[in-house]
Parts: structure tokens; sequence; C-alpha cells
């Protein structure tokens, strides 16, 4: 068997150090979900005691000020609707945030991270209505399903 380029600068050759290098590869990784996911599950559980339509100022008391971003764009959890909702519902829920947010406040998962109105990475974002209540949810975004009224869920829309 020809040996590659990498057996010849390590002046090895075999499976040994490829074995050794996913082993290193895979510890790695799981030191990386260990470190990230308490941060996670911590705001998972915050965030369960956030109800749809509590009151701001609670809010605020328990995950600290937000970055407050313009309320037009909820097109950015779009990809947090239950994807047994059809297209068409996912864009008239969307309509009908677009018109009652009022504020959008985004919070970071990982403080030590500043964070922006057009995050990527994961974040928590709530949708404020003219009431100064939660109007809309998601825990954390590309892992939690967004928590909206019964109304503008498909079940609710015909009420």
């Amino acid at each position: 068997m020809p040996r590659s380029r990498v057996d010849r600068v390590l002046h090895t050759h075999g499976r040994g150090p490829r074995i050794a290098s996913l082993v290193i590869a895979l510890l790695g990784l799981i030191i990386l979900v260990w470190f990230l996911s308490p941060t996670e599950r911590r705001r998972r559980s915050l965030m369960e005691e956030v109800a749809l339509g509590a009151d701001t100022t609670e809010v605020i008391r328990m995950l600290g000020p937000p970055v407050r971003c313009p309320p037009k764009y909820t097109e950015q959890v779009r990809a947090s609707f239950p994807e047994e909702w059809a297209p068409r519902q996912v864009e008239t829920a969307l309509s009908r945030m677009d018109y009652a947010t009022r504020h959008r406040w985004v919070y970071p998962v990982n403080s030590r991270k500043p964070l922006g109105c057009n995050a990527r990475e994961a974040h928590t974002e709530i949708g404020v209505g003219a009431d100064g209540r939660v109007l809309w949810a998601v825990d954390v975004t590309g892992r939690t399903p967004i928590r909206v009224p019964d109304e503008y869920t498909p079940s609710g829309a015909g009420s």
C-alpha cells in the first residue's frame, strides 16, 4: 500500500495515526459540546419561565437588558417555525408578527460575545407587542421552535 503524504511527513504508516487523529477530533468535539451546552441549557430553563404575554420588565429582570432591534426583521426567525407548517402558514404568521411586533429583543446565549441584530450564532429572540408584553419568542435560534400566540398557529388561524 502506498504511503500518503501525511505518513511520509510523520515518518509513519498504517492506520494508527488516522485512528489517533479521529480520537483527538472526537474528544475535541465532545469538549466543545460540553463547553457550549451548559449556557444553552440555562437559557432554555430561564425561557421556560418567560410566557407569551409576560410583562417585559420581568424579562429584563430575568435576562438583563436586551439588544433592541428594528421590529420589521422577523424574517430571521423563519427557520424556527415547525417543519410541519405549510409555507403559506409561515408567511401568514410572519406577516402578523411584522404587523404586531413593536420591538425585537435579542439576547446572546453566550454572554461573552457581543451580539448584533443580525446575529448568525445561536441567540434568544423575543418579539414585544404594542402593550409591552412578550408576543413571540425563540428560546435558542436554530435549536428550539418559535413560540407564537395560538391565533398565529395553523389550528388557531381560523378563530
